[in-house]
């Protein structure tokens, strides 16, 4: 098992534990799952939502199968500003 799926699940863990929305600025949504053809993928929000911006991060990866480490690995970051 890596340290990055450790990590995966231990954000899990705690953004269960965690249950209702908080007043923490920044969000955390950790995600783990598998598809048909036995790939296990890690998916990972990171969000902040301003009264005047937005900002949102997103990695996924296939962490386990057949396409382990493969080319489906994606990182994006958009924002936005609210007038």
């Amino acid at each position: 098992m890596s340290l990055y799926t450790v990590v995966v699940l231990t954000c899990c863990v705690l953004n269960h534990l965690n249950g209702q929305k908080s007043n923490q600025q920044w969000e955390l949504r950790p995600d783990i799952a598998r598809d048909q053809r036995g790939n296990t993928g890690s998916h990972v929000i990171l969000e902040k939502h301003g009264q005047n911006h937005d900002v949102r991060g997103e990695w996924k990866q296939h962490i386990s199968g057949p396409q382990r480490g493969g080319d489906r690995t994606w990182v994006g970051l958009s924002g936005s500003i609210k007038f």
